[in-house]
């Protein structure tokens, strides 16, 4: 790397050749006024800045520039001699050939101009927005692309004495400027709920420095991370999977030392949960999940159940019914005496309680191949979605999202069943008849391919955007050695399979939750195991390429270092571990344990590709998700009936689901169902496929 002072900055180069990597600009706010350097000049180590206010020493900021795995480090020293309150502006020019597109990880993408929602978006008045480093799987996290050329920064987390950066980005038709400045403020407004979206200020006592008379200088150490280059096949997903592998080859690790549970005392303890969940409908016949207890003032919110989604007890009932071959253990053995109580019948075995739950949902059937999944218990309706959501008519209508899951779920509980001795010929003819269905109504014209997204009981698509129809494919792919050859399931797919590679194309990563309407994990994790379950189905290579795509945009969801917490914050106290955490979407800015799903896809690439990231990011992610599961020693708040329960939320941010002061900036909350299937589920998936990763 090269680089020289020009006026009042200095150019970064390629030493090969010679092109302009980006600009630094040195300022600082010093009591509200703006400095530029006095001198600028080049050292041994690499540049040092002075400013001088009133005539008087006020702070110097050196840099030491280095080149470490392809990525351009900067370590940045600033002393701040004179008493007055500080503000750094720390600022990178970045030349493109035409307006470069800003992609913020986990924050803002596209603008986040699709979708419905309070969340931030760049429009003509608000088209700058500066995001605290909280808020990003890599602090101060900036992705710039045009035509073939990418540009990639972050920093390092914030650690005393060093408060919190924020980061913000100005684009034009001459390139970008990245402006990360310390300490950092959130505007134009900052993003605090679901629904709320409050103005922001800068003249927060938290915003600046403040240096009295008789201290002693404050030194402040800053490292920006930066690669630059030739975008290859993925733009700005297969960029930052570069940009991660290098910051981690280049950045000293500060991880936490964690002490997670043990995986058999993990598998333990959500299994136990899992029973405690359990609940009747028709004694001795018909059972469900609940979607969740112990929610308090919010528990209204979390009365009705589901085969799929946010309750999942379809996939419930095939974790039960996989469990009948493995010995229970006492405490096992005590909570399942306690369901069999709750079920009226003396005794009761795992997979007698996962038939039960198979047959009510049966019921869902509206008509033949119509089927909805969520049931209110108190009003005893079905709908097609009866949560917290951005639209009011879903309770009416069929999701394609619901019906994947729940019919996949089902052909996987009548294959054990039946090896079991257990045949329940109508567990599989539903999926069968919801096949037909989506067989029959699959777009054509313009959206050639699609299975849609919502559908009203007679066919008709009332919305068709997103990647819900993507779990339609991956049922498909389950379904076809039940169908006739004349179902044209075949067909169906390689419509399909055109359909959704143009949606990784083109990056269209939006619409897969029910609860919220904008860019999500959830429609690249989708994507991405359904390109691998039609690779799989037939080895087309041009599948797995999709799959590898999709995680790539996926890895910008996943958290590679850990934030610090005010001390007396919930996460402060359990120690708990940002790093292999997942954040959810735009929409809704808490982290989550979906990586234990996601890791099972990454392995699953691994095994394929052979390519290591996707091994390495899973274990990551598998970590992350042994931490804040209620124990004997430990039940997060709760009572012994609630073991093995792990929050929903974990609020990592100014940003609560329900816009509660209390529950930011650290803290935990709500019990749901999900959480535990989907870990419990993947955990024997990765169990019998991959069992040597949970040897280490």
């Amino acid at each position: 790397m090269l680089y020289e002072t020009k006026n009042n900055h200095v150019v970064l180069r390629h030493r090969e050749n010679g092109n302009v990597v980006c600009s630094l600009e040195y300022r600082l706010i010093v009591d509200s006024i703006a400095l530029e350097p006095d001198r600028l000049v080049a050292t041994e180590r690499g540049i040092l800045a002075t400013f001088s206010h009133h005539e008087t020493l006020a702070a110097t900021i050196e840099d030491s520039l280095d080149t470490l795995n392809g990525c351009i480090t900067i370590t940045r020293e600033t002393v701040l001699h004179a008493s007055a309150d500080y503000r750094i502006a720390h600022t990178f020019s970045a030349p493109f050939p035409h307006e470069p597109t800003l992609f913020v990880p986990a924050v803002l993408y596209k603008g986040n101009l699709a979708g419905k929602g309070a969340f931030p978006r760049k429009t003509p008045l608000e088209n700058e927005w500066a995001f605290i480093e909280s808020r990003t799987p890599l602090p101060a996290a900036t992705i710039l692309t045009a035509g073939d050329r990418g540009f990639a920064m972050c920093c390092d987390p914030s650690r005393s004495p060093r408060l919190p950066i924020s980061a913000s980005t100005r684009t034009s038709s001459a390139g970008a400027e990245t402006t990360v400045w310390e300490p950092g403020y959130e505007s134009p407004k900052r993003y605090t709920g679901k629904k709320t979206l409050d103005a922001a200020t800068c003249s927060e006592s938290s915003t600046w420095y403040h240096q009295a008379e008789g201290m002693e200088p404050l030194r402040l150490t800053i490292t920006f991370h930066i690669l630059e280059g030739s975008l290859g096949d993925n733009g700005p997903f297969g960029l930052y999977r570069e940009f991660v592998n290098a910051y981690r080859r280049s950045a000293p690790s500060d991880s936490r030392e964690l002490a997670p549970v043990s995986w058999q005392k993990y598998r333990e303890l959500k299994f136990l949960h899992l029973l405690s969940l359990v609940e009747p409908i028709e004694s001795g016949k018909t059972a469900c999940l609940v979607m969740g207890r112990g929610n308090g003032s919010l528990q209204d919110v979390y009365e009705y159940t589901a085969g799929s989604f946010l309750v999942k007890s379809l996939e419930a009932a095939v974790i039960l019914a996989r469990a009948e071959a493995s010995p229970l253990t006492q405490a096992e053995e005590k909570m399942l005496q306690a369901v069999c109580g709750r079920m009226g019948t003396p005794t009761c075995s795992p997979i007698d309680l996962s038939i039960m739950i198979g047959n009510f949902f049966l019921q869902g059937e509206r008509a033949p191949g119509v089927h909805q999944d969520c049931y209110d218990r108190k009003r005893k309706i079905w709908g097609g979605y009866l949560g917290i959501s951005e639209h009011d008519d879903f309770r009416h209508l069929i999701n394609a999202r619901c019906n994947g899951e729940v019919m996949t779920s089902y052909i996987s509980l009548y294959e054990i069943l039946k090896k079991a001795g257990h045949t329940r010929t109508e567990f599989i003819e539903l999926p069968k008849r919801v096949a037909r269905f989506y067989i029959k109504h699959q777009f054509t014209g313009r959206r050639d391919g699609s299975f849609g997204r919502w559908w009203s009981p007679e066919g008709r698509a009332v919305n068709s955007l997103g990647t819900n129809g993507a779990y339609i494919v991956s049922f498909l792919c389950a379904i076809e050695p039940y169908m006739a050859p004349g179902d044209g399931v075949a067909q169906a797919l390689q419509r399909a399979t055109r359909y959704y590679g143009q949606l990784v194309d083109s990056g269209e990563y939006f619409g897969d939750t029910l609860d919220a309407d904008s860019c999500d994990k959830e429609a690249g994790v989708t994507l991405m195991n359904m390109f691998l379950d039609l690779y799989e189905r037939k080895g087309n290579t041009k599948w797995l390429e999709y799959a590898r795509k999709s995680a790539e945009f996926v890895a910008t969801w996943i958290w590679q270092y850990d934030r610090e917490f005010p001390e007396s914050a919930p996460l402060a106290e359990k120690n708990f571990a940002t790093t292999g955490m997942t954040s959810v979407s735009v929409a809704h800015h808490h982290l989550d344990f979906y990586g234990m799903l996601i890791a099972y896809g990454y392995l699953r690439l691994w095994e394929h590709s052979g390519e290591e990231f996707f091994r390495d990011q899973g274990r990551l992610m598998l970590d992350a998700c042994r931490q804040l599961i209620a124990t004997e020693d430990d039940l997060l708040g709760r009572g012994p009936e609630d073991i093995g329960w792990q929050p929903e939320q974990i609020n990592h941010t100014d940003w609560d689901y329900f816009d509660r002061t209390s529950h930011k900036h650290g803290s935990f909350d709500i019990d749901i169902a999900w959480v535990t299937v989907l870990g419990l589920g993947a955990y024997q998936k990765i169990e019998r496929r991959y069992p040597d990763i949970f040897s280490d």
